[in-house]
């Protein structure tokens, strides 16, 4: 019996450990942003589409495997879709819209769901006759539990953004001129 309370002690004494390491290191706040640089030998006329267009999107996006507008028209500020992604352990259903848009230049697109809210940046800038994309998504989780492990939520988010990234620079820097 004295080894079964024993092991029990050690279990919790783990658990308060590990809660409190995860709220050291910013569980608490339950946000995480995340941020990549990336320098495309194409011009930002070559690149954006591939950020607006959702056919585009698509070819390098894996984890998002559907879009439904709900606004009509061009992609322009105050665009409304929803969008399905599914990395195949989770699927996330979001509306989303879009609240700045400089084609050519920048978009911003804000995200919705029972889960999270998020905030994704995309900056295009002329650079040596190529372009640099500045990419930075802040997100804001809900659910409680998420909001615990968020910092291990943001390290797997940010290798996934790094590999959808270096997909994306492939498929733009394949596509010919």
């Amino acid at each position: 019996m004295k080894i079964l309370a024993y092991a029990l002690s050690m279990l919790i004494g783990l658990i308060v450990i590990g809660v409190g390491v995860l709220l050291a290191s910013g569980g608490a706040s339950g946000k995480s942003r995340n941020q990549i640089s990336l320098t495309f030998n194409r011009p930002p006329c070559d690149v954006f589409p591939y950020l607006v267009e959702f056919d585009k999107v698509k070819t390098w996006n894996k984890i998002l495997s559907e879009v439904k507008n709900v606004s009509s028209g061009d992609i322009r500020t105050g665009f409304r879709y929803e969008e399905v992604l599914d990395d195949g352990r989770m699927k996330f259903v979001s509306k989303a819209e879009i609240t700045s848009f400089d084609r050519n230049r920048e978009m911003t697109v804000r995200t919705t769901n029972d889960g999270y809210e998020c905030s994704r940046r995309y900056l295009l800038s002329e650079e040596e006759g190529g372009t640099r994309l500045d990419f930075t998504m802040d997100a804001e989780y809900k659910i409680w539990f998420a909001r615990l492990f968020a910092p291990l939520v943001q390290r797997d988010a940010q290798k996934t953004l790094e590999q959808t990234m270096a997909q994306l620079k492939q498929v733009v820097e394949s596509q010919q001129q």
